[in-house]
């Protein structure tokens, strides 16, 4: 069984030695999702990054609707596979 979720991209991060970050943030506001392994962003394996997350706002607010995943195998991936403002769909594998 499998879930979409449609996200938007906020930011693609490349650090040179700790992979690729990937800032989204999920268009349906009324959802709380999982991620689990196995799941897949724009058709790619990835990993909620959970230690960005809660990601805060100015005021240091929690912004739950975004979320910061990682490649599973980051080393195949370049910067350029997501471009900010693009909707992509995360496919949640059960």
């Amino acid at each position: 069984m499998q879930t979409v979720y449609l996200f938007r991209i906020l930011k693609v991060i490349c650090h040179h030695n700790r992979g690729v970050f990937i800032f989204t943030q999920l268009l349906d506001e009324d959802t709380t999702i999982l991620v689990k392994e196995g799941s897949l962003l724009k058709g790619m394996s990835v990993y909620h990054y959970e230690s960005l997350y809660p990601y805060k706002d100015d005021n240091g607010s929690p912004l739950l609707d975004v979320f910061v995943f990682r490649p599973t195998d980051w080393k195949m991936l370049t910067c350029t596979l997501f471009t900010e403002g693009e909707i992509v769909e995360l496919v949640l594998v059960f």
